[in-house]
C-alpha cells in the first residue's frame, strides 16, 4: 500500500509539473500571436498610409507596373527636394481643409 500511494504522489507532482508546462506553452503561443498581429497591423498601417498618398495624388488606379516603374527611377540625391514638394502638398490640403 505504501509504495501505491508514493507512485500516487509522485504521479501528482507529474501532472501538476505538466501542467504548469502547457500554460508556459500556451502563454508563449499567446504572446508570439500578439507579436505577430501588432508586427501585422503596423505593416497594415504603412501600407494604408502609402496608399492614401497615392489616392492624394489621384494615382490610386494607375497600373502597378507604371507605379512601380516610376518609383524605381527615385533618385537619392533629390530626397529632400521631394520632401519639400511633399511638405508643400501636404500644406496646401492643410489650408484647403480649413477653408
Amino acid at each position: 500500500m505504501s509504495d501505491i500511494f508514493k507512485i500516487n504522489k509522485q504521479l501528482s507532482v507529474v501532472n501538476t509539473k505538466v501542467k504548469f508546462l502547457q500554460q508556459k506553452i500556451s502563454l508563449k503561443k499567446e504572446y508570439k500571436r500578439k507579436i505577430s498581429n501588432d508586427i501585422r497591423k503596423v505593416r497594415a498601417h504603412k501600407l494604408i498610409t502609402k496608399g492614401a498618398l497615392l489616392e492624394i495624388l489621384g494615382m490610386e488606379d494607375e497600373n502597378n507596373e507604371v507605379l512601380l516603374g516610376f518609383f524605381s527611377t527615385f533618385v537619392e540625391e533629390k530626397r529632400e527636394e521631394y520632401k519639400r514638394i511633399g511638405e508643400k502638398i501636404f500644406s496646401e490640403r492643410k489650408k484647403e481643409k480649413k477653408r
